[in-house]
């Protein structure tokens, strides 16, 4: 789930054959992930006016949202079928696009219409980065002002990986963590969320 700041919209997607106890496992290709748009609509606001008994005096009004309920509106988006492929795990907006983090060794950049720019996929790091291997990204997010993404491999081998944002292209040796607890050297236990604090210009990630 995530949203975008400029309008409250929030993107959310899933795999319905997904359950928690399948997080690792092989998914039915055929099934398409299901990439869903909720549009927030403040509810109208309630006019409450007050006048004053002479007719020459003004008339004053106020409005107040206080009591009511937002108008949701939940927007099956037409998506790219290599979204069906894995299962679907972060999903980050950054600057007019969505970036997925999928448990089946693969991100994927798209469009907030679904529509693929590029999909990384990691099942070659078996054999071309085995110490990284095995990698099960559970997150992602970009790093401002730079052209990086962070990937979390929660379900993996522990790692954090840099990928560019413009090609997906991994940036060797921009990996660090590992399996552990310890802050020097820094290691993960299943870095689950990933967010930038920009209020420090660092990145924290959370289990």
């Amino acid at each position: 789930l995530t949203v975008d700041p400029t309008n409250g919209d929030i993107y959310y997607t899933f795999n319905p054959k997904r359950n928690d106890h399948q997080q690792q496992q092989p998914q039915d290709n055929s099934t398409p992930c299901v990439l869903i748009r909720f549009r927030v609509t403040p509810p109208p606001a309630i006019t409450k006016w007050s006048s004053s008994t002479t007719m020459s005096s003004s008339s004053s009004s106020s409005s107040t949202h206080r009591g009511r309920r937002p108008h949701i509106q939940a927007q099956l988006i037409h998506h790219d079928p290599l979204l069906s492929q894995g299962v679907p795990h972060g999903l980050h907006y950054h600057e007019g696009y969505l970036y997925h983090a999928n448990n089946q060794q693969r991100v994927t950049k798209t469009t907030l219409q679904g529509r693929v720019i590029w999909s990384t996929d990691f099942s070659s790091w078996q054999h071309e980065y085995p110490h990284f291997w095995p990698i099960l990204p559970t997150d992602v997010v970009s790093v401002p002002p730079t052209d990086r993404l962070l990937v979390a491999d929660g379900y993996g081998s522990h790692y954090l990986h840099a990928l560019n944002a413009t090609t997906g292209d991994y940036i060797p040796g921009s990996s660090w963590g590992g399996h552990g607890t310890t802050l020097d050297p820094l290691r993960f236990d299943t870095p689950h969320n990933i967010e930038w604090d920009h209020s420090t210009t660092t990145s924290s990630s959370g289990s």
